[in-house]
């Protein structure tokens, strides 16, 4: 959820398959509102670590077939701990944006590599880490040019890392809100402290580190929030009778929509606005186990027009403050009629913490 906070889901997420994907996590996957599932392989070029070039692919793919202005690509081992916001305005804005690292990211052949791309890591570039990586479609090209040199002349370097420090030397900028776990920090007492108190981490060679990733995970679901808005999923279905699908202000007597409208006299600055005529069905996770809002009718409507509202199949009136217990979906319905200009207020998808899942991790 932290990565596309600001836009709910309207940021498209496309997941490339490794294999340990079930035929039901697909299923699941596949409900999820603007979730592309890639099951591809990615294509292996004659270098020595090639799997690694998979990340670079990602963003080709993202820009090539599905015509991306922007790709942010993200490792599955990073655990988001905390609100680091500003750094995600910084992924989303930066022309190409990486992680620091502890060590190298060029690898042993300092001089090789020197001779082929011209560079080395220095203050300007000190390394890249590719935990995350962000760019613009326009900046691909430099990406492009990089592999065809290392394809036509390999030699043993990190590859994705090498390629990001030699396409965008000294243009790079680093996310500081996201840590990187060096090996063994965890055995440290001092070292692992520190790092669980960051807004999130990177934890470096995931698949050797069981105990690490284990009490990360634990972290990450016990500092979850207790409800999030409605506003942050998209539904699967709507069908809007009057203008869009509204949140937080809404006015529908101001072309611009934007200067918070009334109650009852009282300012409505948090709510899900729906003409009457309307339906709206989302698809959510196991874990919201019920749907909190109160039904009220907008000063710009007329009261005594509005009919029974239908949620998940029971009919409420005005009025209602509602507690609505959850299965894996949730639908609003409004009837038609003149005036019918109702807000949700304060609508709220409340989370079951206790339903999270066993963490009883495998390492492959």
């Amino acid at each position: 959820m932290r990565a596309q906070l600001d836009r709910g889901f309207e940021i498209p997420h496309l997941l490339l398959h490794d294999g340990s994907l079930t035929p039901e996590d697909k299923l699941k996957l596949k409900t999820l509102p603007n979730v592309i599932l890639d099951e591809r392989p990615i294509i292996r070029h004659n270098v020595p670590k090639a799997v690694l070039l998979g990340k670079l692919e990602c963003l080709q793919r993202a820009f090539d077939n599905h015509g991306a202005d922007r790709a942010v690509v993200f490792d599955c081992d990073i655990f988001f701990l905390k609100n680091w916001d500003a750094d995600l305005r910084k992924i989303l804005t930066e022309p190409a944006v990486v992680l620091r690292d502890w060590g190298s990211s060029i690898g042993p052949n300092v001089q090789q590599y020197f001779e082929l791309f011209g560079v080395t890591e220095d203050l300007t570039t000190p390394n890249c880490n590719t935990g995350v990586i962000s760019i613009l479609k326009e900046d691909y090209p430099r990406i492009e040019k990089v592999l065809a040199k290392h394809i036509a002349k390999p030699f043993m370097m990190m590859e994705d890392q090498g390629a990001m420090v030699a396409a965008f030397h000294g243009q790079l900028t680093y996310v500081d809100g996201i840590k990187c776990v060096i090996n063994g920090a965890e055995f440290h007492p001092g070292l692992w402290g520190y790092f669980l108190q960051q807004r999130g981490l990177h934890l470096q060679g995931m698949r050797t580190r069981p105990q690490a990733l284990k009490e990360l995970v634990q972290l990450s679901l016990e500092r979850l929030p207790e409800y999030l808005p409605l506003s942050q999923f998209s539904p699967w279905f709507s069908r809007i009778s009057w203008g869009r699908l509204e949140y937080d202000h809404y006015n529908f007597t101001l072309p611009l929509q934007k200067i918070p409208s009334t109650s009852n006299g009282e300012w409505i600055n948090d709510g899900l606005y729906l003409h009457g005529g309307s339906r709206v069905i989302w698809a959510l996770p196991d874990r919201c186990q019920y749907f909190s809002t109160t039904i009220r009718c907008m000063d710009t409507g007329i009261p005594t027009n509005v009919q029974g509202i239908k949620i998940n199949g029971k009919e409420y009136r005005l009025g209602a403050s509602l507690e609505i217990p959850l299965n894996g979906s949730l639908e609003i319905e409004t009837q038609d009629g003149p005036g019918t200009h109702l807000v949700f207020q304060n609508p709220r998808l409340h989370l079951n913490k206790k339903s999270m899942p066993d963490l009883s991790l495998q390492v492959s």
